[in-house]
């Protein structure tokens, strides 16, 4: 692989890394819809990463993309992590307004309203 072929896997794997980074923040500050915003992109950066990587890299180049795909899987893993957390939440949520209607329709078949 020469310089230029490098060059453009890296800069490809970095554009996933952005993302990924950028994902992450928005996660920790708790900005969901943001996060989901982004979610197309990344889809599309994760897929031309993965065939981007389809040819060999030398050793000489191996060593920078391999920082940045470790760089990106640990953002990877703390972000799948707070979006678990997110999940259970949301999940908490909608089983409080569950409830609520169910109670509503047992309020309203008894005292008439509804």
């Amino acid at each position: 692989m020469d310089v230029s072929e490098f060059d453009q896997v890296l800069s490809t794997h970095s554009v996933l890394h952005d993302l990924t980074l950028r994902m992450l923040e928005l996660a920790r500050a708790e900005k969901w819809d943001d996060v989901l915003d982004i979610l197309p992109a990344h889809r599309l950066a994760q897929q031309q990463a993965q065939d981007s990587s389809a040819q060999a890299i030398d050793n000489a180049n191996l060593e920078s993309l391999s920082r940045l795909l470790r760089e990106t899987d640990d953002a990877n893993q703390e972000l799948i992590a707070r979006l678990s957390g997110w999940q259970a939440e949301v999940g908490a949520i909608l089983e409080e307004i569950r409830l609520t209607q169910v109670n509503g329709r047992r309020l309203g078949k008894t005292y008439g309203a509804g």
